[in-house]
């Protein structure tokens, strides 16, 4: 059963617009996926319907599947979801999972050119969406050229581009020795590791397990304590304030779990917590995705301490690589000078409120981000500023 349809040539874009149709995809999915080159855990069959049961609730499905000779040749994994600019929300479409998911992407394994563009087309022909926004697509991405070009020959858009992140990444090396590879960490790095696991041999031996199915609830709610306090210590909330990402979490271990593609563990030393992390192992790669830590390490780098032990289980398993995933937080530049961009291609109509849309979203509120970036920086030297002693006080 079909919800909709637009043909063009053998290519047919059926619209999904109904989770028990959704969930009819399952079968063929991550096969496709596997085949396209644009395969992530994120993209993934049980990642993005746990998504959307979790938040689902005030968006619209519209997954679009591209089928030629009857077989299915590409999935769109889209939504509809209104964006926010001041006075109004913005009518628009973009990729289950936004915005926690690290990569996005479409899945297309052939006539990639074509699908999107008849993608493309069947979004457009519905006349309700004034935004199309495709953020988090990697560089690497078999689909951003010919997601370029379609938009760069089409009529009645504007249409803007930029790097919306960077993921920084550390290869494992799995064919060297653990100390082989230990040495081709930075040489400050690894003086700051040696010190640290000598500070930590002292309290016990560190021993960094796996979550089991039966104590899954109780680690993902001392997962959130930490990282809720965490993140308020540095004045921002954290994702995990909201119940219905721990029925996220939850959903998507118990999914993964079964496929072998779950990685969440726990570090101790002497039997006391040192760190979460909740994360994935998915072909190959191990993907550093939520991690949060007790504060009675506060003071001995926690985190540092976590990531080595995780690096050091990726390579004692024989992955290829740790992804870092998105962003451009200081210490990921302290293990690697590695890293790939993200884009975020959009697209607008050529109209009153898609004119207004792009003046917004590509012109005045980058400005506005610039601004209150400058601000925080200006306070911040004022803060250090204010705290430093008076010359000829002896301090």
């Amino acid at each position: 059963m079909r919800d909709d349809r637009a043909e063009a040539g053998q290519i047919i874009i059926d619209t999904i617009s109904t989770l028990p149709l959704f969930k009819d995809l399952e079968g063929v999915w991550n096969d496709l996926l596997g085949r396209s080159g644009s395969d992530n855990p994120f993209l993934t069959f049980e990642w993005l319907v746990s998504w959307w049961e979790a938040f689902g609730r005030r968006r619209d499905l519209l997954v679009l599947v591209a089928r030629k000779n009857g077989d299915i040749i590409g999935i769109a994994p889209l939504m509809g979801h209104r964006s926010f600019m001041p006075g109004c929300k913005v009518p628009g479409v973009e990729f289950i999972g936004a915005p926690d998911a690290d990569y996005h992407d479409f899945i297309v394994l052939e006539d990639r050119e074509k699908v999107i563009e008849l993608f493309l087309r069947t979004i457009l022909q519905a006349r309700r969406h004034t935004l199309l926004r495709f953020s988090e697509i990697p560089e690497d991405s078999p689909n951003l050229a010919p997601l370029r070009r379609v938009l760069s020959g089409a009529t009645g858009l504007l249409r803007s581009e930029h790097v919306k992140t960077r993921c920084h990444y550390i290869p494992v090396d799995p064919d060297l020795s653990w100390d082989e590879r230990f040495r081709g960490l930075k040489s400050n790095m690894r003086a700051s590791l040696k010190r640290l696991l000598n500070r930590y041999g002292e309290v016990g031996e560190l021993e960094l397990a796996g979550v089991s199915s039966e104590d899954v609830r109780d680690s993902l709610r001392e997962l959130s304590f930490h990282h809720v306090r965490g993140w308020g210590r540095r004045g921002r909330p954290s994702v995990l304030e909201n119940p219905a990402h721990l029925d996220f979490l939850e959903s998507l271990y118990e999914l993964l779990s079964k496929k072998g593609w779950m990685e969440f563990s726990r570090l101790h030393v002497g039997g006391r917590l040192v760190g979460i992390h909740y994360g994935f192992g998915y072909k190959g790669t191990y993907y550093y995705y939520l991690v949060s830590y007790s504060d009675e390490f506060s003071r001995y780098s926690p985190g540092k301490v976590l990531l080595y032990s995780l690096l050091r289980e990726a390579h004692r398993r024989g992955f290829e690589l740790l992804d870092l995933l998105r962003g451009t937080e200081s210490y990921k530049a302290s293990w690697t000078e590695r890293s790939r961009p993200n884009y975020e291609v959009m697209a607008f109509r050529r109209n009153s409120s898609g004119a207004v849309s792009y003046l917004w979203f590509e012109k005045a509120k980058p400005l506005l981000v610039k601004i209150a970036i400058l601000r925080s920086l200006r306070e911040r030297w004022r803060s250090r500023t204010d705290r430093r002693p008076e010359e000829g006080n002896g301090a």
